[in-house]
């Protein structure tokens, strides 16, 4: 279920003449929305082009998503809009997906299976091993790491998980 300081305002029609710090108030709602509201059932992770009304059956995560899903959580919390609670138990249940998950050399696929942690090629010759994608990964788990920088066990918990997940 969303939060409700996650629903953002409706914009006037004449949106061009809102104030530039609500139209980004707005845009960083919804983008926290869509990673929040929009995430796997099962891992928590970025669905690929998920569409944030409906619930269809659709496996297919993104690694490169997950990245950014993490660092619009962090958001979402400084800003007030998710308990630090609920998103830090929604990130430990990412953590522990993600270490369970199909590598490659420590590197994540492109794409893999939000039920089962299974590779799903990007192409029909993929090989599984996607850089770029893993490098966005590590970018939001770092910067989870270092948000959540806390006293609290699970906060202690979460960042030795991203180290494991880093090393």
């Amino acid at each position: 279920m969303i939060p409700s300081t996650l629903q953002a305002p409706d914009l006037p029609a004449n949106v061009h003449k809102v104030d530039e710090d609500a139209l980004l108030d707005v845009v960083q709602r919804q983008a926290a929305r869509y990673f929040w509201e929009g995430a796997h059932p099962v891992s928590g992770l970025a669905r690929d082009r998920q569409k944030t009304t409906g619930a269809p059956a659709n496996d297919l995560v993104a690694i490169g998503g997950s990245g950014f899903g993490m660092l619009a959580i962090i958001v979402a919390v400084e800003r007030g809009w998710i308990d630090r609670t609920a998103a830090l138990s929604r990130l430990q249940g990412m953590l522990d997906f993600l270490e369970s998950s199909q590598r490659y050399h420590g590197v994540f696929p492109h794409f893999i299976n939000g039920r089962t942690g299974a590779t799903i090629p990007f192409r029909r010759k993929d090989d599984g091993a996607d850089l770029v994608e893993t490098t966005f990964l590590f970018q939001g788990l770092i910067c989870a790491r270092e948000y959540f920088a806390g006293m609290a066990t699970e906060e202690a918990r979460l960042r030795e998980c991203v180290n494991a997940l880093l090393s």
